[in-house]
């Protein structure tokens, strides 16, 4: 009997997004903090991106025809995940990176090629959402290294901040692997790479959350000292 790799990944999916979730509103309501409140939405998004697709899946036995409650659900939460990194970010106003613009073009590319399996409003908002997230996921990688090299920030915060931002950047990489094997593979077996690209970005959210409570940490405690 094959493997129904559509429930694995939906029911993975489910377990990391409510554990997520769960944990994201405890730290919001118990600290009060916008970075936790932010997450919280992201991961509360996700949780019920993934429990919609699940039920139709579940209820129906094929994935759901209509892909747009999944999709603002998922929108949703990539633009919670963009403003959290707004929250928590080392650039000062006005500092700019090069290393950002490749990503708009990218994610431009990229939606054109959708395109020929999609409609189109859904590929644009697709390509802008995840362009504002690429930028400030590169943007925040680059401020930690300028960071780091002036001395300006704790070794230790540094490879936080760092491994929060590579986590975001494996779950952006993953979702365009995910939105690019959907294009071409179909079968509900393991040797879809879609299913394990889905698996992989639910694995990313975990190392998200586990490095945000040392970077928010961080974060709150610049914010004391200039109290």
């Amino acid at each position: 009997m094959p493997i129904d790799m559509e429930t694995i990944d939906n029911v993975f999916q489910l377990l990391v997004s409510g554990g997520c979730t769960v944990i994201a509103i405890n730290r919001a309501i118990s600290t009060g903090k916008r970075p936790w409140t932010m997450l919280a939405v992201c991961f509360s998004a996700s949780l019920l991106a993934d429990l919609y697709w699940q039920l139709i899946y579940a209820f129906s036995g094929h994935t759901a025809m209509v892909f747009y409650v999944a999709d603002t659900g998922w929108y949703v939460a990539s633009l919670f995940l963009y403003i959290f990194m707004k929250e928590i970010a080392l650039d000062r106003p006005g500092e700019k990176s090069i290393f950002i613009w490749p990503v708009p073009v990218f994610a431009a590319g990229m939606g054109i090629f959708y395109m020929h399996y999609g409609d189109y409003i859904s590929n644009i908002v697709a390509a802008v959402v995840m362009s504002l997230l690429g930028c400030e996921t590169v943007k925040g990688l680059h401020t930690v290294r300028r960071r780091e090299r002036a001395n300006e920030i704790d070794r230790t915060d540094a490879k936080h901040y760092r491994r929060l931002h590579i986590s975001i950047l494996a779950c952006f990489i993953m979702i365009y692997g995910m939105w690019t094997a959907s294009c071409f593979f179909k079968e509900n077996t393991v040797t879809n790479p879609y299913y394990w690209c889905d698996i992989l970005m639910s694995a990313a959210r975990l190392f998200i959350l586990a490095f945000a409570f040392p970077v928010i940490g961080s974060s709150e405690k610049k914010d004391t000292a200039r109290v």
